[in-house]
């Protein structure tokens, strides 16, 4: 990709082919990012609502963390609070632990978590409009990451940007480098903000919806980037999107939220071959495939309001065909056997 040199990785642990990544994931007990019961909430009329609720899971070395969910059911706020980008104002809050290589990350000041963004971590945001400054020309916002944070001459920073620009399919990159984001297109703009995430070859990608506004043949070469990028460096990803096709693709693990709560995860073929939590069977029910000739079924009903949803039980129970009265008591905990984890008191993994 480039020469730019790997920032804050131990000597010799950086893999330079899919092999060497395989025996990373082996020879690494400790994940490379470990979310344990993260909240996020906000006040709101004199109270504290949460977002995110009990939040759980890891993402090793080298592996690619699929998180999905209907809109608005946690996922942009999780990146967020892993990039320590909420929970600094008053009327915000993060609890739990979010660990990076074992190091928490909710404690630590802003300056301290402006040395890791863009390097070590690096996010992908969904809006471009947002991501990119409108005075500085593209070329140069994706060079500032290996001037800042690996203090490439500008030369070679600027060679770095105009390299990664092609990558992520900009036509002309040498000459479209020196303009503004408003002279590109809606899906120029998002490929130079993947081309801005990609720079520093972080060891942890944050990728929220990077394809919504990409054709299928943009999208299938930023996925095969993604894949370079994790092959050649042993990166760990967090793929947050809508389209499980794409997860079936390139993710190598799931989780599911729904209401601010992780209700299933499990290693991406085990999940489509056998989903358990009704929530995860559903969002599966509901994607169009060749093979598939009747109708597609919707889900019932809509998502909870955050701001009215009970604490004491399973928020998917209004629209679950399985509810109870137990499931309006009381959440079930997320549990299982090995890597296959389901919150639901009426479905176990493997039954």
């Amino acid at each position: 990709m480039s020469n730019i040199r790997n920032k804050g990785r131990p000597e010799g642990e950086l893999p330079g082919c899919p092999e060497a990544v395989d025996k990373a994931r082996e020879s690494s007990a400790q994940p490379l990012l470990d979310i344990r019961d993260l909240t996020v909430s906000f006040r709101r009329d004199g109270a504290w609502r949460s977002a995110v609720n009990g939040v759980s899971f890891t993402i090793g070395k080298g592996q690619i963390m699929g998180l999905v969910g209907e809109s608005g059911c946690g996922k942009s706020l999780t990146s967020q609070a892993v990039m320590g980008l909420v929970g600094r104002k008053r009327h915000e809050r993060v609890g739990g632990k979010v660990l990076f290589r074992g190091e928490d990350l909710v404690p630590k000041s802003e300056a301290e978590m402006r040395e890791l963004r863009g390097s070590r971590i690096a996010l992908i945001s969904q809006d471009p409009m947002t991501s990119l400054n409108p005075v500085f020309t593209v070329g140069n916002q994706v060079a500032e990451v290996p001037r800042l944070h690996d203090r490439a001459s500008r030369r070679d920073a600027w060679n770095t940007a105009v390299d990664m620009l092609d990558r992520v399919g900009i036509p002309d990159a040498s000459d479209r480098a020196r303009q503004f984001p408003h002279q590109f297109s809606g899906g120029m703009r998002q490929r130079g903000v993947i081309a801005m995430g990609l720079a520093g070859e972080p060891e942890l990608l944050i990728a929220d919806e990077p394809t919504t506004a990409l054709d299928v043949t943009i999208q299938a070469q930023i996925l095969e980037l993604l894949r370079e990028l994790r092959d050649r460096t042993g990166c760990g990803i967090l793929f947050i999107t809508h389209d499980l096709g794409v997860v079936a693709e390139l993710c190598d693990a799931v989780t599911v939220m729904y209401a601010g709560r992780v209700v299933e995860t499990a290693p991406v073929r085990e999940l489509f071959r056998r989903p358990t939590h009704p929530y995860t069977e559903s969002l599966l029910a509901s994607v169009p495939t060749p093979e598939r000739d009747d109708e597609l079924t919707p889900i019932p009903g809509q998502p909870p309001d955050l701001d009215h949803l009970d604490p004491q039980g399973c928020p998917f129970r209004d629209r679950c065909p399985l509810a109870t009265d137990r499931c309006a008591s009381a959440m079930p905990p997320l549990e299982g056997a090995g890597d296959h984890e389901v919150a639901c008191w009426h479905r176990e993994v493997g039954s």
